[in-house]
């Protein structure tokens, strides 16, 4: 076999000319195609064809059973069953008596020789430290009645719960046709939620959903730009932001609709991603991915323009109406750009106003002075433009001048020599004294020399990562005087956890997670304290792109001791590594924690997820040598330990894991313990 750099994904090759004689080898369930059969062996092999194995008997194994009971949902053999049991929305009132529903039962001839053998409800049964309580129960009229067309045989299906949630059963009707003695199955659900009617009614759709399909959008000719927020301007920036547009030949590339995407996708990958990947070609290869990214997220965004739309007034600010406000469709936020061009007006001509507020069906928006010929029946084009400020803090980290080895591809040679320190610590939180695996985690990362190896925290869901990293981050500020923290996370979510925890034990001299302006801006709004003030903290908290903002106010690169990343599974690299290739120094630690396990990075294209933006950078890590146990066998075991099969990887003299799960109850537990972590919880 002969690889073949033109094949796409149908087993093809696109170039007619290509001289090799290439033999194709496909996996059918996962549609992967690979070029050789060393690549296709590895495939095999891998996480991802297991998982769809697994879903394919599953689907395999449940198939069956949702297409018998649908069978039996269907009228049959001459019998109707007539009457509808769903109670719909029952406040608790009403629930407290009896509510009862009729099916009537008829036979479609005027004689037939059908009679009804049994009729039962299959439901859960609600076990309560007195009784056991069921939702619906039945009344049967008449059993092993031969039916008839003129008079009906009735059930009655009764429903008395008056606790809040939501009540589902099945009727099922056993038949037997007597001159065969053959039976069979009819059956209906029965259905009840017993909350306030009157909030459901307030949720129902007041209009059908329909998607919107992004069109091309006319040329921006003319765009004349609003009054800002005072958000925007209330930090004082030493180092300017590069604001790169997507290169003219990609944007073709991923805009040309007569291309299909895996031809797509071979072409990003040949002609613009870099040969190899290594630590000259990190950032470059990011950026490709991070363009095609913004491109997806541009195009996507633009499904929810608007036209025919109304502004109202309330000097300085115009209010707009955005359907879909409340449930982030769009996400809106303060400092976001609107652009609106008003009906019949010059095309190209587009006024941006600048969102100075978001309340929960509208926005505030300033235009420039120029904005005129407002009125209350005037109609607008509304156009949603993306907030590239994240994007752009992302090229700039993967523009930054970052050599160290260490932290993007680390090899064998960097594991460190001679035994592990020994610390001994007495922990703030009292669970950790009875945990092994978090003690010994939390010890690793305070006898760590300065300068090692990124230090990796994971296991499932409730086991303790935060609460570990938290802890260690703790210990240092206890036991080392020098020490410097940036403590970041993905989301605002996933960093509040880690500033509650922290903010009983830091005094607020030492610990900084957020800082309010007051004066002079008009409105209040969130900033950054001085850059002397900042230096003086000994543990900073922020999202991984906020963090930027640090080194944007003039703070030295290796400031920092440590640099910990919370929920690293959650971020695509060029976020996580935001804080560390911006601040990160010779000497700075970095400390990673999450699950590759669960959700990972949001990716929304599906040519930048294929070639590799949806890889964590947690996870790519693990598969470097120095987390491979084989690689750190024998004496050097006392350093860097990964756990093929599942659990904790950390610098210790030990193999423990993160099993010991504190949120979960068992049964919920029992799913995901099954499928994905082996039965170790």
């Amino acid at each position: 076999m002969r690889d073949c750099p033109n094949v796409l994904s149908s087993g093809k090759c696109d170039d007619p000319k290509c001289p090799n004689n290439h033999n194709i080898l496909k996996c059918d369930p996962c549609g992967f195609v690979a070029r050789n059969a060393a690549g296709f062996s590895s495939h095999a092999r891998s996480d991802k064809r297991k998982r769809i194995q697994q879903d394919i008997l599953l689907q395999a194994t449940t198939a069956p059973y949702e297409a018998a009971v649908h069978d039996t949902e269907k009228d049959k053999h001459g019998v109707k069953v007539e009457g509808d049991i769903d109670f719909g929305i029952v406040d608790q009132r009403e629930a407290s008596g009896r509510l009862q529903k009729q099916v009537q039962i008829l036979a479609a001839g005027t004689s037939s020789h059908v009679i009804l053998i049994s009729a039962r409800l299959k439901q859960d049964v609600v076990q309560s430290w007195r009784r056991k309580t069921l939702s619906f129960t039945l009344t049967v009229e008449a059993e092993r009645k031969p039916l008839s067309a003129t008079q009906p045989t009735t059930l009655t299906v009764n429903f008395t719960r008056k606790d809040v949630g939501r009540y589902e059963s099945r009727l099922e009707f056993e038949f037997e046709d007597q001159p065969t003695k053959k039976r069979f199955l009819i059956s209906r659900s029965a259905r009840a939620i017993v909350g306030d009617s009157g909030l459901h009614s307030q949720l129902r759709p007041k209009e059908p959903y329909i998607p919107r399909r992004a069109s091309g959008r006319e040329p921006e000719s003319n765009v004349v730009e609003g009054i800002r927020p005072p958000a925007l301007k209330a930090i004082s920036y030493v180092t300017t932001m590069p604001k790169p547009n997507i290169p003219m030949r990609l944007l073709s590339t991923l805009t040309q609709p007569s291309t299909p995407s895996p031809k797509n996708v071979n072409i990003v990958r040949n002609v613009f991603l870099p040969k190899n990947f290594d630590i000259e070609s990190h950032g470059n290869h990011f950026k490709v991915l991070l363009w095609v990214e913004e491109h997806r997220m541009e195009h996507d965004l633009a499904r929810y323009d608007m036209t025919a739309s109304t502004l109202s007034r309330h000097i300085p600010y115009y209010y707009l109406e955005v359907p879909g406000l409340a449930e982030k469709r769009p996400s809106v936020l303060t400092g976001d750009r609107i652009l609106v061009r008003r009906d019949g007006g010059q095309p190209g001509h587009w006024y941006v106003g600048h969102v100075h507020f978001v309340r929960q069906y509208e926005v505030g928006l300033r235009f420039h002075q120029s904005f005129d010929g407002w009125s209350l029946s005037q109609k607008y084009h509304v156009r949603f433009k993306l907030n590239k400020i994240p994007l752009w803090r992302q090229y700039q980290a993967l523009d930054a001048v970052f050599d160290h080895p260490r932290i993007l591809f680390p090899t064998s040679s960097h594991l460190p020599k001679g035994p592990l320190p020994k610390e001994d610590i007495q922990p703030f939180n009292t669970l950790i004294s009875n945990n092994s695996s978090q003690l010994q985690a939390i010890k690793a990362i305070l006898a760590a020399a300065p300068g090692s190896l990124p230090f990796i925290v994971f296991g499932p869901p409730g086991t303790g990562k935060t609460m570990t990293i938290v802890e260690a981050i703790k210990q240092l500020v206890k036991t080392k005087p020098n020490v410097r923290i940036l403590a970041c996370a993905p989301s605002n979510a996933a960093v509040d956890p880690i500033a509650m925890r922290l903010r009983d034990s830091l005094e607020s001299t030492n610990f900084s997670y957020s800082y309010y302006h007051e004066m002079p801006n008009p409105r209040p709004c969130f900033g950054a304290p001085s850059k002397g003030r900042m230096k003086r903290f000994k543990v900073i908290v922020a999202t991984c792109i906020s963090s930027s903002i640090i080194s944007g106010i003039g703070m030295p690169r290796g400031h920092f001791t440590h640099i910990f990343v919370d929920e690293a599974g959650q971020a695509t690299e060029p976020e996580a590594l935001v804080p560390i290739k911006m601040m990160g120094g010779k000497g700075t630690n970095v400390v990673l924690s999450g699950d590759p396990k669960q959700l990972g990075p949001i990716v929304r294209s599906g040519i930048a997820c294929k070639l590799g933006l949806e890889l964590s950078y947690l996870e790519r890590l693990m598969q470097r040598p120095p987390y491979n146990l084989k690689t750190c066998s024998g004496k050097r075991r006392a350093y860097y330990v990964y756990i093929p099969s599942y659990g904790l990887s950390f610098l210790c003299t030990s193999i423990d894991k993160l099993v010991k799960n504190y949120r979960s109850h068992s049964a919920i537990l029992k799913y995901p313990n099954e499928k994905f972590y082996e039965d170790e919880l």
